[in-house]
């Protein structure tokens, strides 16, 4: 694509590609799934689990999975498509705070279980691991 436009105005391109620099694959952490899950059920929070291996677009965190253990929770606060001005508006409703606060929860309930357990943060560890060494 690149080549075609620069030939279609006279120019050149050049590409080099530095892998380093590259979006690693994401490595979601299992352990700290079924704890978020198990949370998520006591706050009332409808889970929807997606397909796994669906990309989730450009993301450094893929890269940050590979060091410590790491989620990729969403949450729903609207029909509308991300990034789009109905979506805009709909973040600003009262639905979608209430949606965000027990989100927020969620997460601080998992932080604290995660910084309290230390077998938790060693069963974590340890899945983290493995799956870098299965990759």
């Amino acid at each position: 694509l690149a080549q075609a436009a620069a030939r279609s105005i006279g120019a050149r391109v050049r590409v080099s590609i530095n892998r380093k620099l590259a979006y690693a694959p994401f490595l979601p952490n299992r352990a700290a799934g079924e704890l978020l899950r198990e949370i998520y059920s006591r706050l009332g929070i409808k889970l929807e689990q997606g397909d796994e291996k669906a990309g989730m677009g450009s993301t450094d965190l893929g890269n940050l999975s590979w060091k410590v253990p790491a989620l990729h929770p969403t949450i729903k606060v609207s029909q509308a498509a991300p990034h789009s001005p109905e979506f805009e508006k709909a973040c600003a409703g009262r639905p979608a705070l209430q949606s965000m606060n027990k989100a927020i929860l969620a997460m601080a309930l998992l932080g604290y279980r995660v910084m309290t357990e230390p077998g938790l943060r060693r069963q974590m560890r340890a899945e983290l691991k493995r799956n870098r060494r299965d990759q």
